[in-house]
């Protein structure tokens, strides 16, 4: 790919069907495509000025796997620190205790990480109850806007 960004709709004109992903991508540009042909996959990086909402990453991401035969698809979205919320919430501990240590940006989680706390937004939450066990499985997906993790907690 060429060192120049790519305005996102030229390079994935197919999305630019979807009214709420032009808005939400509006002004985003590809500064970095691969794509893994033995394994099925892309990786994109993107830059923008405002933050792109996780929802609309997870649709796009969907949309480009589907349109291209992909098993995965990966969107990390860039945005200058300035423009991201400069006021964190506390949240309340509803499972659990209160965390300790340094957080981690999600862009630098690897499967090697071990144990690590990180800080996001929730925008997706699942449960599923297992009949066998009576158990729970609580899923949810979370953003710091560096990039998106899915968490999982089997509960008795």
């Amino acid at each position: 790919m060429s060192t120049n960004p790519v305005p996102f709709f030229d390079m994935f004109t197919e999305l630019s069907a979807d009214s709420g992903l032009v808005k939400a991508f509006s002004g985003a540009v590809v500064t970095y495509a691969e794509v893994n042909t033995s394994g099925r996959t892309m990786r994109i990086n993107i830059k923008s000025d405002t933050p792109v909402p996780p929802v609309a990453l997870m649709q796009a991401r969907v949309a480009i796997e589907t349109e291209y035969g992909l098993s995965s698809a990966e969107i990390i979205p860039d945005c200058p620190a300035g423009k991201k919320e400069s006021a964190k919430k506390k949240g309340t501990v509803l499972f659990g205790k209160t965390t300790k240590g340094k957080t981690v940006p999600m862009s630098e989680i690897t499967i090697e990480s071990g144990k690590i706390v990180v800080e996001g937004e929730v925008f997706s939450v699942e449960t599923k109850e297992l009949q066998k066990s009576g158990a729970t499985v609580l899923a949810f997906d979370m953003t710091d806007h560096t990039s998106s993790v899915r968490v999982s907690k089997y509960i008795r």
